[in-house]
């Protein structure tokens, strides 16, 4: 049985080690030393005519990624950090004054509530750590991924703020509109260049 890559020789099965390739076809050009390749699983080569071929199945990782949208990857990597300050601020404020923040929402300030604050606090100190590590990613493509969790995240943090149980306060608006406003960023930098 043979392998076959887009213009080269057919290669023998045998001396490929990762069977997944069998069934996909390729389109690569010779490397003309073992530098080019560029991702850290791409090390079995398989040496045609003088012509070395990667064999291994992460083989399409050396080309760009198809993304139906344009994005501006480096406006993306500003708002993430921007939002990780934000979040990383908020988290801070949910787990020293929990009581202050159910206050300024008009909510109880319950031993429960309280609690429940605080662990939020905790799980945002984590997403905005995700969020500053993020967007330092060299691939376009991850930061592009995570652009789009956090679109619907911020958006949805928004609308959750305005469905508060209770009285809406200035403060709620204030909450909401950096959910929406983080959204809308996102949203805008995701469809242009």
């Amino acid at each position: 049985m043979y392998a076959a890559f887009a213009g080269a020789p057919s290669v023998p099965l045998a001396s490929i080690v990762t069977s997944t390739v069998v069934n996909k076809r390729f389109k690569v050009s010779p490397l003309s030393s073992d530098k080019e390749i560029l991702h850290p699983y791409m090390v079995l080569v398989q040496q045609v005519n003088g012509h070395k071929y990667p064999v291994a199945t992460y083989a399409w990782d050396r080309y760009e990624p198809c993304n139906l949208l344009p994005m501006n990857y480096s406006a993306l990597r500003k708002v993430l950090r921007t939002g990780s300050v934000v979040f990383g601020l908020s988290a801070l404020f949910l787990l020293v004054l929990p009581s202050l923040f159910l206050d300024l929402l008009a909510l109880s300030d319950s031993a429960e509530m309280v609690w429940a604050m605080r662990m939020i606090g905790i799980t945002l100190l984590a997403l905005a750590g995700n969020m500053w590590n993020n967007a330092g990613q060299a691939s376009d493509e991850r930061v592009g991924n995570v652009a789009k969790v956090m679109c619907v995240s911020a958006t949805a943090l928004g609308v959750l703020t305005l469905m508060i149980p209770g009285e809406i306060t200035w403060f709620s608006y204030l909450y909401a509109a950096v959910g929406f406003g983080f959204g809308v960023a996102y949203s805008f930098n995701l469809v242009r260049k």
